[in-house]
């Protein structure tokens, strides 16, 4: 198997000479500084009391910065066993053996689109135990073999020596920003230590950005290329996609004091159109038009395509099975994964809730908490009469501005004003005994009979008048609802 190229040796000589040199450029500024200190009483027999102060502060400053900081490790997910997951630790030992790298002494399921190698603990590179994360998301969304090839790319970093310079790489970039911050802007000092700093994150990143091509190559040469920009495809398309489920799905669960199900929600969350056409729509464009930007830590998925498609292609992964069957007990996992992305006090706190009732548990008394807010705003008005309701200037977009306690722009008044007359048709709706839907990914929908009503599609083309007045009015009419009063969701009468 061919060696890491010399290019990224001197890459890496290069960063560690940078390393050496910020800890020396510092120690030397510091001793500096204590010098002057110590130059006025030996030798002028005089202090400047301001001098004094200015030089031991900022000395101490940066000694305090540079200090190296414990390694301590906090469990990234639960750690999964061997004798629980036998097939996932099969397909990482037989990488492994391919690679000729010893297998990681740690595994640990991971929440993110993600899956990452280090070496951790022991003391100046002695005692190192190596430590791998395999995200959930990725066993969802990859095939076993695309699975292969990112555990491949990640065994490629233990491969090229990587996993032992990143962590000094890494404790550097701190110590300088921690240098940055402490010295301030007012500080001739800080304009030094910052531009010392952009150089070495160009420098650096330009090493990770080299060291994710090389491990890219090697596992495209075990498992075919084609499987590993598939799946580098699939991970760049579905990682926002998974951000935005926690942003949007996860988090307002937590906030009302529950803990969902995140394979489940995520699968749910993915079988949706919509989510899928943009998916489909950010993979392509990050395939057309991704440039790589000098401080990236990674090539663009353009550039990482491009290098490793002359490469044999391997099967073509027809049948092949997803990589979420290597993991046969998630159910049991989950809590504790919930935990890493939470914290383990506040996960402690939150009930389980099914996605189907997160509907009534969480979404319903969100809105009911938003609207009763505003319920002035929606005095007398009735679902037939909600385009009247977002014409500016209006009484809802007067008190959501008050609410602000700050100039808003029309926009965001407007934003807002379409927000609380949807939460509050939703409410009122469910309040008529209209199913509530709002299944992750899917949009917000109230159902009676054969009716349907997507209150937050429905809002927005009222306001812009995509849909017409007297095409809402006579859809209200039909689904009986032209009379019904958005203002009694705060109660009144």
């Amino acid at each position: 198997m061919a060696a890491s190229p010399s290019s990224l040796r001197r890459r890496a000589i290069v960063a560690v000479l940078l390393t050496i040199g910020f800890y020396g450029l510092a120690l030397a500024i510091a001793a500096l500084l204590l010098f002057l200190v110590y130059a006025q009483v030996v030798f002028l027999e005089r202090v400047n009391g301001r001098l004094t102060l200015v030089c031991i502060v900022t000395a101490g400053i940066i000694l305090w910065s540079i200090l190296p900081r414990i390694d301590r490790f906090i469990a990234p997910g639960p750690r999964l066993k061997p004798e629980g997951n036998p097939d996932l630790f099969r397909e990482v030992g037989d990488i492994a053996n391919r690679t000729e790298q010893k297998p990681p002494d740690e595994v640990y399921l991971i929440p993110g689109v993600n899956a990452f190698v280090a070496e951790r603990g022991g003391w100046l590179g002695i005692g190192r135990r190596r430590i791998m994360g395999i995200g959930l998301p990725l066993l969802q969304t990859l095939t076993v073999a695309q699975l292969r090839g990112v555990i491949a790319h990640e065994f490629g970093h233990f491969y090229g020596g990587d996993t032992k310079l990143a962590p000094w790489i890494y404790k550097t970039r701190q110590a300088i920003v921690r240098t940055v911050q402490g010295l301030g802007d007012k500080s001739w000092l800080y304009f030094l230590f910052r531009w010392y700093g952009t150089m070495f994150l160009r420098v650096t990143h330009g090493i990770s950005r080299h060291q994710e091509l090389v491990a890219d190559r090697l596992a495209a040469q075990l498992v075919g290329s084609r499987p590993f920009v598939e799946g580098l495809r699939t991970i760049h398309g579905v990682a926002p996609a998974f951000q935005s489920f926690l942003d949007h799905e996860v988090a307002p669960a937590v906030l009302a004091g529950y803990r969902p199900s995140l394979m489940e929600g995520f699968s749910l969350f993915l079988s949706q159109p919509s989510v899928a056409e943009a998916i489909r729509r950010t993979v392509e464009h990050e395939v057309a038009d991704s440039e790589t930007n000098p401080y990236d830590t990674h090539p663009s998925l353009k550039e990482r395509i491009e290098a490793v498609q002359p490469l044999p292609p391997g099967a073509d992964g027809t049948g092949d099975a997803w990589a979420l069957s290597l993991l046969p007990n998630v159910p049991e996992l989950e809590p504790e994964l919930f935990a890493s992305l939470v914290g383990k006090e506040r996960a402690a706190g939150l009930a389980p809730v099914e996605w189907q009732s997160a509907a009534t548990k969480v979404w319903l008394p969100h809105w009911e908490k938003a609207v009763h807010h505003y319920a002035a705003g929606l005095q007398g008005v009735t679902a037939a009469a909600l385009p009247s309701l977002l014409q500016p200037p209006g009484k809802l977009g007067a008190m959501i501005q008050q609410s602000a306690g700050r100039p808003l722009p029309d926009d965001e008044q407007r934003s807002g004003a379409i927000h609380i007359a949807a939460a509050a048709l939703a409410v009122a709706l469910a309040r008529q005994g209209w199913a509530l839907d709002t299944l992750p990914g899917a949009p917000v929908s109230l159902q009676k009979g054969d009716i349907r009503i997507e209150p937050y599609d429905v809002v927005p083309l009222l306001a812009t008048g995509e849909l017409a007045a007297d095409v809402w009015q006579s859809q209200c009419q039909q689904a009986g609802i032209a009379d019904l009063r958005l203002d009694l969701v705060s109660g009144a009468e």
